[in-house]
């Protein structure tokens, strides 16, 4: 296994710090989209897992979280990291033109990749894996908390609030949750714009589901206090037969860091195998 990092300049000239986990004979490429408030190196074991399985990874620190630039918490608009996603593709199929790749996007990562394929309707994916996909929130979030987002987004769309989130609803593992109340790359700033913007695309993500052209898994954790398990149930049900749902007993928000961690990485293996086979 090599890993090497890199720098993406994106359309609007933000940088985005990259990295790519890169094996000898891969037999497919996967981009990994983090969730928010995170980064790139929390998802250093699963980059191993993949690589373990002959697929070389790529990923990046999403625009204003980890070492990238920009706004913590915040995009000026939700295209950009349309954008982003593309640009990590197009990254991927130069350094190996004929591999197939896969998108896979957990938490508001899924909400990004869910709404770049049905916007982009890409003919360059072989298949699609949705983590915890954040298409609508465990809870409904409070109206007067919508409202401000609202009146905040027409006034000064960077403004920002606590998400408040219960760390220990990531997962059942205390070495993980621990680990992430001390990174220091971590953040909780939420700007009123991106909030509006992910509660949109997310419902809109649901809505237009059946638009879906490609191998699509999508996982929850039945078990998710944070983002709603039945928001991905229903994003399947709404789907055609290319979209398949896995509910995963016991399991908290981050099924790739929770104590089932490894049947949650058997059931890719065996899914991501199956198609390229």
């Amino acid at each position: 296994m090599n890993e090497e990092y890199f720098e993406i300049i994106t359309r609007d000239g933000l940088t985005l710090h990259s990295k790519k986990w890169t094996v000898e004979n891969p037999i497919a490429c996967i981009c990994i989209i983090h969730g928010f408030g995170e980064h790139l190196e929390r998802y250093n074991h699963v980059a191993e897992f993949f690589n373990s399985i002959s697929l070389n990874v790529y990923s990046y620190d999403l625009r204003g979280h980890g070492k990238s630039t920009g706004r913590r918490g915040h995009s000026k608009k939700y295209e950009f990291l349309m954008h982003d996603i593309e640009e990590i593709l197009v990254t991927a199929r130069e350094d190996f033109t004929d591999l197939p790749i896969f998108l896979m996007g957990h938490s508001f990562g899924g909400n990004q990749v869910a709404n770049y394929m049905l916007r982009d309707q890409s003919k360059e994916i072989s298949g699609v894996i949705l983590s915890s996909p954040w298409l609508r929130l465990a809870f409904e979030p409070p109206t007067s908390k919508v409202k401000l987002a609202k009146i905040m987004n027409n006034i000064f769309p960077g403004y920002r609030e606590n998400t408040d989130m219960e760390v220990a609803h990531l997962s059942k593992d205390e070495k993980v949750v621990d680990a992430y109340s001390n990174d220091p790359l971590v953040h909780n700033q939420l700007s009123a714009g991106l909030f509006l913007s992910i509660y949109e695309s997310g419902i809109w993500a649901i809505d237009n589901a059946s638009k879906m052209t490609v191998p699509t898994l999508v996982y929850h954790g039945a078990e998710d206090k944070i983002i709603s398990h039945d928001g991905s149930k229903e994003f399947a049900e709404n789907a055609n037969d290319n979209v398949s749902f896995q509910s995963l007993k016991n399991v908290y928000h981050e099924p790739h860091n929770d104590i089932e961690k490894d049947e949650v990485f058997k059931m890719l293996g065996d899914w991501i195998k199956k198609l390229i086979s």
